[in-house]
């Protein structure tokens, strides 16, 4: 399996797609892909929070590199050689710069490699602000290519207990899911139950059974 996670590189977007990875990780052996780093290793291949990462060249074409066997997780934020036969998922925060910049390079993406469908995900949604979803909704509908069908949307609100186990596992190296609020683990699940075609009662499982896992 091979999952694309397109959008600006971030703490916040990195935290979630390792929470991702940690989650699926008891389905399967999950790889990170990512052109820019995670963990403080200055090796190319080394774990973070219990997930293999492997740090690549923006001109490197990932087919070569990946397995099929494993769960392969793909973070850009620019445009590189993919292959074929993927997910994808849209990463974007509501700031003007992150916004258009994804989105152009969204359509540049789903263009060069004919996506049909993608996972939207908003990050950071905030309570009063005029750039909510309903907007982000409308401008999505927008930007996107005609071919490109939205399949799920998601948003993550970021609490403060969230905040702190991210910024706490980027020291410790370690992603405790069930500290997690339950609206920031219903979110994850929601991201797992597209891309697995799933069932609600299957996602929970997984989820519990890998809250357990060390």
């Amino acid at each position: 399996m091979k999952i694309v996670f397109l959008g600006v590189s971030s703490d916040d977007k990195k935290f979630i797609i390792l929470c991702l990875a940690k989650i699926m990780s008891y389905l399967g052996k999950v790889v990170i892909y990512s052109t820019t780093p995670y963990g403080y290793s200055k090796d190319k291949e080394y774990d973070y929070c219990g997930i293999e990462i492997h740090q690549i060249n923006l001109n490197e074409a990932i087919d070569p590199l990946i397995r099929e066997e494993n769960i392969n997780f793909i973070d850009i934020e620019e445009l590189i050689p993919i292959g074929g036969d993927f997910k994808a998922v849209v990463m974007c925060e509501i700031t003007r710069r992150s916004l258009e910049h994804t989105a152009e390079f969204v359509k540049k993406f789903a263009w060069s490699n004919q996506a049909n469908d993608i996972l939207l995900v908003y990050l950071n949604i905030l309570e009063y602000c005029k750039i909510n979803e309903k907007y982000l909704n409308l401008f999505w509908d927008r930007e996107l290519p005609s071919f490109t069908h939205i399949s799920h949307k998601c948003m993550f609100v970021f609490e403060e207990i969230n905040k702190i186990i991210m910024v706490e596992s980027q020291f410790n190296e370690r992603l405790p899911l069930k500290s997690l609020t339950k609206s920031f683990k219903l979110s994850l699940m929601e991201i797992v139950k597209a891309l697995l075609d799933l069932e609600q009662k299957e996602s929970r499982k997984i989820l519990k059974k890998t809250e357990r896992m060390k």
